[in-house]
């Protein structure tokens, strides 16, 4: 098969960091330029695989945004380091993801006279001292624990520099030794887009991101997050008074999804952006990155009961398509048979966790960041929506908006209606807690009408004795991969 790549991109300085790449691992692509669709950065690869033996069998694939080009370059090489790893794929996908965010725009869309607004020096400062930050608690060389340099460190180096430049940033003496080291090796070789290095400002280690080391240690930070969670400073908020259910927030702002005055790192992002156009109420706070519900409950926790983080599945049945389940952390989604039976659905059921390549095609996020508020992306309403009804209960939710070093709060009901907004009628199903039984109950309630096709009046199976014990096959097959790296 003879492979062709092609990318198309509407600023012609934004593909650097995508020629770099291109140059190390030694693959040919052509870059064309288009024309700017509004005030968004247009960037895709177009991959054409063609047959000389039948010319007419040419496969051609469309790869959008920055995490999903850089993967597919780069994913089989030693510049990924994914392909063996599902949390540090999810580790690389939202470093590229939360770097073109916040410094793209910057680096690549604003005009000179724009870019003098001290808004914007803010955000690559911002961005800037939170890398400090991850290099003094990890005491990493790269941003990822890897003894060689990723994608993600050579994409961010780059962005960092050319926005800092452009907006005459210096940076703190770790990222600057990080940003001097990718810029100056002889395969990069961007030695006058190392950004000057600031000898007066220093970043400090909160406690929450320090390394641990004993057991004392630990206890003690322990207990100094705990403090520092229900007493957060003032200066770790934006603007004034902290909405009163940010916990563990960095940077916080409670905008009521009008006010025009977000936290400028959350400015251009699609689903606050959706929520304000909405007029929908929220609290979007940032947190310590988290790639798995376990992660997250451990890494952010609530300050009520009657608030949730939420569980997400993408889930794909070959005759039924896609299902999107969003259930409170502790309900009990091991057993996908029998989620199927909850969506009445008929005949063979073979739910399975879907793949990436599908994750990104659907909802166009990486691994480790999908939420019910993502479904803003599903523009073809590939995927059906299914809601726990316990989540309806609650007085907060508590989901991703398409990055995991973030939350945003919502009502129930604004939630319901901001996916209604969406295009997605949400099934709700009532879900088995994981303490009640070892799976949900097949005969649950469930207001999911029958699924292409599905019988009504068709007899539920007969139930098993929750006390009778488990085969080891019933344990094997519980044990499914990758469950809560949706988180």
């Amino acid at each position: 098969m003879e492979t062709t790549r092609t990318i198309s991109c509407s600023k012609p300085d934004a593909v650097l960091p995508i020629r770099i790449l291109s140059d190390i691992l030694q693959v040919a692509i052509d870059f064309t330029t288009i024309e700017q669709d509004g005030q968004k950065l247009a960037l895709e690869l177009k991959v054409t695989k063609t047959n000389p033996f039948a010319p007419s069998l040419e496969q051609t694939t469309y790869f959008r945004g920055i995490t999903s080009i850089v993967r597919e370059l780069c994913q089989n090489t030693c510049l990924w380091n994914g392909s063996t790893s599902s949390i540090m794929d999810g580790q690389l996908g939202s470093w590229l993801e939360t770097g073109m965010t916040e410094l793209g725009t910057v680096a690549y869309m604003l005009s000179d006279e724009q870019v003098k607004d001290p808004l914007f020096a803010k955000q690559v400062l911002t961005y800037a001292d939170n890398i400090e930050s991850h290099f003094l608690s990890t005491s990493n060389t790269y941003l990822l624990d890897t003894p060689t340099p990723t994608a993600a460190d050579i994409v961010t180096a780059i962005l960092l520099s050319q926005a800092a430049k452009k907006t005459q940033t210096e940076l703190c003496e770790q990222t600057h030794r990080f940003v001097e080291t990718i810029l100056r090796h002889t395969v990069v070789n961007l030695v006058d887009l190392v950004p000057k290095l600031s000898t007066t400002r220093k970043v400090e280690v909160s406690s929450k991101s320090a390394p641990k080391k004993t057991d004392d240690t630990k206890k003690a930070k322990k207990d100094d997050k705990s403090k520092k969670a229900d007493n957060p400073k003032k200066a770790d908020m934006v603007k004034s008074a902290p909405p009163e259910k940010a916990v563990n927030a960095e940077k916080v702002d409670s905008a009521g999804g009008t006010a025009a005055n977000d936290d400028e790192e959350f400015a251009s992002n699609p689903i606050i952006l959706k929520l304000k156009e909405l007029q929908i109420p929220y609290t979007v706070y940032k947190h310590t990155q988290s790639n798995t519900v376990d992660e997250l409950l451990t890494n952010v926790p609530l300050p009520s009961s009657n608030e949730t983080h939420t569980k997400n599945l993408l889930l794909k049945d070959k005759k039924h398509g896609l299902f999107l389940l969003t259930v409170k952390t502790d309900a009990n989604t091991r057993d996908t048979k029998a989620i199927g039976k909850l969506l009445n659905l008929t005949g063979k059921i073979n739910l399975r966790f879907a793949d990436e390549a599908t994750l990104d095609k659907t909802l166009k996020c990486p691994k480790g960041c999908v939420g019910p508020l993502a479904v803003l992306n599903d523009i073809e309403n590939g995927a059906t929506l299914v809601l726990d009804e316990a989540l309806m209960k609650c007085d907060k939710i508590h989901s991703h908006p398409l990055r995991n070093d973030a939350s945003v709060a919502v009502k129930p009901s604004d939630l319901i209606n901001y996916v209604k907004k969406c295009g997605k009628e949400p099934i709700m199903v009532e879900f088995e807690r994981a303490g009640d039984n070892e799976k949900p109950v097949a005969g649950a309630k469930t207001t999911a009408p029958p699924v292409k096709g599905g019988k009504k009046g068709k007899p539920q199976p007969k139930k098993k004795d929750p006390s009778a014990p488990k085969t080891k096959n019933m344990d094997k097959k519980t044990s499914k991969k990758g469950e809560t790296l949706l988180a």
